[in-house]
């Protein structure tokens, strides 16, 4: 029907139907035009949006492999802090565990030569006990006088008797008690029918006492060296149980202390494997979705390339037709088509005045209820173009029918136009708008970690410069510790001196008084002495009993000074020890802070210069935002309202160019009779 239309229009103007034809042939070239046009842009955008995402992934894609590389120091320098520990804990269990062993060991030593000591020491009580009863029931019976000596001489030995019958008395002092009873036994049989003489008697009874009271006298300093070194052995092992009780105590604490940064360390180490594995998942995505996107781009990349051979392919067929039609069809189309036009120009010509009245009043009834300036320049266009047409005598309907279907085109373009840019403003601003939502995330996320890493440093310094003053202070309090230790060491090793010299005096002056005083019985003495002399025995005894208080003095201070000596020695170790060890520690805190304020500010650099990066993308997404803007929101007349108008605008167009084809028609086939 459309073909019958066209060709009466034809035969009704000056335009034949092969011009007709190739007139509809180069519309038709443009229009395939300026599709490929449209396309091209289209085509470039998506380019564009290609190229920006494939960046911006790319870009991704390396910072988050920066960040895994990041952790993955993270988890190895959190690894060796660990391995650091367990070696730390190893050896402290290690230490603790043979200073355990060491002070078990040393108690039951002790245990055991405490024992041993007691059942010495009460040995030796119960053996001075009984010479001492035996030097007193010699005494006694030496007081009594001659009347009552051979009476008394069986007291004596029993005396004996039960000396050399006790357990606690020793083999060679046995042997001694012996020897008196084999001379007490003497004595008796030299006597047999009556007593000796009293002056025999009592000499013989002197030596027994002179002996007896050497033997308590032995056993009485045999115990006391024995509780002298008792309480010696009891001082060196309290001191060496105190040191490493102390030794544990520290290495307890070490202990602690280095399972708390064990496990500080694990959790670093567990929060650094679980930023690794979100930054390895990230980057996975980010390839994925760049593979993805690659992908795509090459998929229409290849469709455009096939549609615009395509498109070149239907122009060429369109030029070749166009081609072929003016060279081949000018004579035919002049001999059939001249005789018809002029035929049917009077009965045109009257059909022709009655529809131009009749689409006259539609448009301008059209562009009245649409209200349109275009609809309104498109009525003015028409009467322009028909009085136009009829003085050059060429065919109004046919430049009217090209108004509207242009008109019509012109509004289909402007729909398909809004409709694309709609659903370009759509995209574009979704897309942007998550960008720019997580840039601005991106970006809070950098600061708050910038503002970590800064405070983090700031920490780090603060700690590091208390730690360092805490090392300068331990060094000084071990300066003084050193200078105190050696002053008190020279000063002991004066009064030592001193106490030993002193306490070696009054030795050797209790040994000369000793044996001069205590060396023969008192008769014997006064037989030898000269004549109106008498040794000052009481006086003697005197001295001598206040010598050995010096001497116990003397002792007791030198055994005193050597234990606060060794107790000053061995605090002073302690905290030689201590001072050591938490130089070691402090130390070694000082490093690894120093190390990690370091590996910090170089972290620091890289989050402030992806800052700078994601501030500049932030930026140009923020600018390309501006510019949507006014493309896509300041519009005011909303889209369907324009939508819905232009439909309406189309239709009623489509309504007119109907009314032409309709009433072209019946004209045609009058021509046809004819």
């Amino acid at each position: 029907m459309k073909c019958v239309l066209l060709f009466a229009a034809a035969l009704g103007s000056k335009v034949t139907p092969i011009e007709k034809t190739l007139e509809l042939l180069a519309g038709l070239q443009a229009k395939i035009v300026k599709e490929g046009e449209t396309a091209q842009k289209l085509y470039e955008e998506f380019t564009d949006y290609c190229d920006d995402n494939s960046k911006e992934l790319i870009f991704s894609i390396k910072t988050g492999k920066a960040e895994a590389e990041r952790q993955t120091a993270a988890i190895a320098h959190a690894a060796a802090k660990i391995q650091e520990a367990e070696s730390v804990i190893e050896d402290l269990a290690a230490k603790s565990s043979t200073n355990s062993a060491d002070l078990k060991a040393a108690t039951e030593i002790r245990d055991a030569e405490k024992a041993e000591f007691e059942k010495s020491d009460a040995d030796l009580g119960e053996t001075v006990d009984m010479l001492r009863r035996a030097i007193s029931i010699i005494e006694r019976e030496m007081n009594k006088g001659s009347s009552l000596v051979q009476t008394d001489m069986s007291a004596i030995t029993d005396a004996l008797q039960s000396l050399l019958n006790a357990n606690t008395v020793n083999s060679m002092n046995k042997a001694k008690v012996q020897a008196l009873l084999q001379s007490q036994t003497d004595m008796d049989d030299l006597q047999p029918a009556g007593a000796p003489a009293p002056d025999a008697y009592k000499s013989h009874s002197g030596g027994i006492l002179a002996t007896l009271e050497d033997m308590m006298e032995k056993a009485a300093a045999q115990r006391a060296d024995g509780q002298k070194a008792e309480m010696v052995a009891q001082h060196n092992f309290e001191l060496l149980a105190q040191k490493l009780n102390d030794e544990i105590a520290d290495q307890e604490k070490q202990l602690k202390a280095t399972k708390k940064a064990k496990a500080v360390a694990e959790e670093a180490k567990s929060e650094a494997e679980g930023a690794l594995a979100q930054a390895q998942k990230g980057v996975a995505e980010d390839e994925s979705a760049l593979h993805d996107l690659q992908e795509n781009c090459m998929v229409k990349a290849t469709a455009y390339d096939v549609e615009k051979q395509e498109r070149a392919g239907e122009l060429n067929a369109l030029a070749t037709a166009m081609k072929i039609l003016q060279e081949k069809t000018g004579g035919a189309s002049e001999r059939t088509y001249s005789f018809l036009q002029v035929k049917v120009s009077s009965r045109v010509a009257a059909k022709a005045q009655e529809l131009e009245s009749r689409l006259l009043a539609f448009v301008q009834k059209l562009a009245k209820t649409d209200g349109t300036e275009e609809l309104a320049q498109l009525l003015v266009r028409i009467k322009t173009t028909m009085g136009q047409a009829e003085l050059d005598g060429d065919d109004p309907f046919a430049k009217v029918k090209g108004l509207i279907q242009d008109m019509i085109e012109k509004l289909v373009a402007e729909a398909q136009k809004e409709a694309s840019h709609k659903a370009f403003c759509d995209e574009e601003m979704s897309e942007t708008k998550a960008k720019k939502e997580d840039k601005e995330d991106e970006l809070d996320t950098l600061g708050t970690k910038i503002d970590q890493a800064t405070a983090k440093i700031a920490k780090l310094k603060e700690e590091v410069a208390t730690l360092e003053k805490e090392l300068a202070e331990i060094a000084k309090v071990q300066a003084e510790a050193d200078k105190l230790r050696a002053d008190e060491k020279a000063a002991w090793a004066d009064a030592k001196a001193d106490f030993e010299g002193g306490l070696e005096g009054v030795r050797m002056a209790l040994d000369v008084l000793r044996d001069y005083y205590a060396e023969k019985g008192d008769e014997e003495a006064l037989l030898q002495q000269p004549t109106g002399h008498t040794k000052a025995t009481g006086a003697a005894s005197g001295i001598i009993g206040m010598l050995e208080v010096i001497e116990s003095d003397f002792s007791k201070m030198l055994a005193e000074g050597s234990a606060k000596e060794d107790q000053a020695q061995g605090e002073y170790e302690k905290l030689t020890k201590d001072n050591e060890v938490a130089t070691a520690t402090k130390t070694t805190e000082v490093k690894y802070k120093t190390k990690d304020s370091k590996e910090t500010a170089a972290r620091l650099a890289g989050l402030e210069d992806d800052k700078g990066v994601a501030e500049k993308e932030y930026s140009a997404i923020m600018e390309y935002w501006e510019k949507l803007q006014p493309m896509c929101v300041a519009k005011p007349e909303p889209y369907e309202e324009r939508k819905k108008r232009r439909e309406a605008e189309i239709a009623g167009l489509k309504e007119a160019l109907q009314i032409l084809e309709n009433e072209s028609a019946p004209a045609f086939l009058q021509i046809r009779r004819a």
